[in-house]
C-alpha cells in the first residue's frame, strides 16, 4: 500500500491552509509521497521529508491564481484565447511571495529559489 503524502498531512495542519482562502484562487502543488520520501535537499543533502512540514517549503507549494475578470464592453469574456496561450509561459506567484513558471506542462522555479531552474514535469495549468 502506498504511504500517505506527508506534504497533505503538514499542509492541512499548517497556518497557510486558512491563508489560501478562497480555495478557488489558489492552486496547491503536491509533490509525489515517492518523491518525498526518497530525495534529498539540493543544497544541504538533508532528507526532503525534514522540511516538508516548514512554511517555507508549504509556501512555495501554494500558487495565488488572479482573480478572473469579468466581461469587457462588448460583451465577450476578458479571458485569453487558448489557441493564443498554447506555449507561452504563465508566472504564477507562490503564498509566500516566491515565483513560478507553467510552460508546455512543466513547472519551473523562478524568482525567489536558491536553486534556478527547476523543473517538474507534469503541470496542468
Amino acid at each position: 500500500m502506498q504511504p500517505l503524502n506527508p506534504f497533505l498531512g503538514a499542509f492541512s495542519k499548517s497556518p497557510l491552509l486558512a491563508q489560501s482562502s478562497p480555495a478557488q484562487l489558489h492552486i496547491l502543488l503536491v509533490p509525489s509521497a515517492d518523491v518525498l520520501l526518497d530525495s534529498r535537499d539540493q543544497e544541504t543533502g538533508a532528507p526532503l521529508s525534514a522540511s516538508i512540514a516548514s512554511d517555507e517549503f508549504l509556501g512555495s507549494h501554494v500558487l495565488r491564481v488572479p482573480a478572473p475578470k469579468g466581461h469587457v464592453a462588448g460583451g465577450k469574456d476578458a479571458a485569453p484565447n487558448l489557441r493564443e496561450m498554447r506555449g507561452k509561459p504563465k508566472v504564477y506567484n507562490t503564498i509566500n511571495g516566491r515565483s513560478i513558471v507553467i510552460k508546455d506542462n512543466y513547472i519551473y522555479t523562478n524568482k525567489g529559489f536558491l536553486s534556478l531552474p527547476l523543473y517538474i514535469r507534469g503541470a496542468r495549468g
